[in-house]
């Protein structure tokens, strides 16, 4: 069975960490990671008297940080976003405020735009988006090409963002309460091979213990020799022609 163990976590409130009182009454700590949409918060408090809010000050924008010190660790940022919400829930065993919240990547989901930017990089897109969201910016990386026009056609500046860095095979990314906009970041290394009377790496994957259940499937279907994909040069008034054969890579 996986090991189990549990951390207490450290929230801090526009910088300031939450008082005992308030830790107290804490009961639920919610921290939801996603690739492709916004990392998401909640922090559920007992509120019997229904003055938490009150008590921490709580607005919406306020800052909230989330860390965590796994035993035997060092403090390990989960979240850097901020308030967007608050709810209540009132039940006939339960009273409770809930904080909730995204990092900042959430502004740049809200309501679509249309705009156009001329004699641009896309590095250059990049930063005006960036900075039009009043974000943090951790690294944008310089890139090649600059563009007559570049259209963003009823689009959320994520949506437009992100298309834009996968035609160049770049990263899009908020992470640390920063924005990032970079080429694609090589591991460091992996864990070993797990093993199955010593799991004690937890990225480690092994079958029975922490890994439920794995489909490997290889198929033959709709396999091809060699590939062509033809596009216009509207400069140069001719076919663009690109072609690459097959290969075969080991599993």
């Amino acid at each position: 069975m996986p090991q189990s163990f549990h951390v207490w976590p450290d929230i801090q409130l526009n910088g300031s960490p939450l008082s005992h009182e308030m830790e107290g009454l804490l009961e639920q700590v919610i921290v939801d990671h996603h690739q492709h949409l916004p990392d998401m918060f909640a922090i559920a408090f007992h509120d019997p008297d229904r003055n938490v809010l009150s008590t921490l000050h709580a607005t919406i924008g306020d800052s909230v940080t989330i860390k965590v010190t796994p035993p035997g660790g060092s403090p390990e940022t989960l979240i850097k976003g901020e308030l967007t919400g608050f709810e209540a829930e009132y039940g006939a065993t339960r009273l409770r405020t809930v904080l909730r919240g995204y990092d900042k990547s959430h502004r740049l989901h809200r309501g679509r735009r249309t705009e156009t930017y001329k004699n641009v990089t896309d590095s250059d897109i990049a930063r005006t988006v960036a900075n039009r969201a009043s974000l943090t910016i951790g690294q944008i990386d310089s890139t090649s090409g600059t563009f007559d026009h570049v259209s963003q056609a009823n689009q959320s500046d994520w949506d437009f963002l992100k298309s834009r860095a996968r035609e160049i095979g770049y990263e899009l990314a908020m992470e640390d309460g920063k924005f990032y906009f970079r080429q694609p970041v090589q591991a460091s290394g992996a864990p070993q091979a797990g093993n199955y009377r010593n799991n004690s790496d937890p990225l480690q994957l092994v079958f029975g213990d922490d890994l439920m259940e794995f489909r490997p499937r290889v198929t033959s279907a709709e396999q091809v020799n060699d590939v062509k994909v033809r596009g216009w040069d509207p400069d140069q008034k001719q076919a663009v022609i690109g072609s690459a054969n097959a290969g075969t890579v080991a599993a």
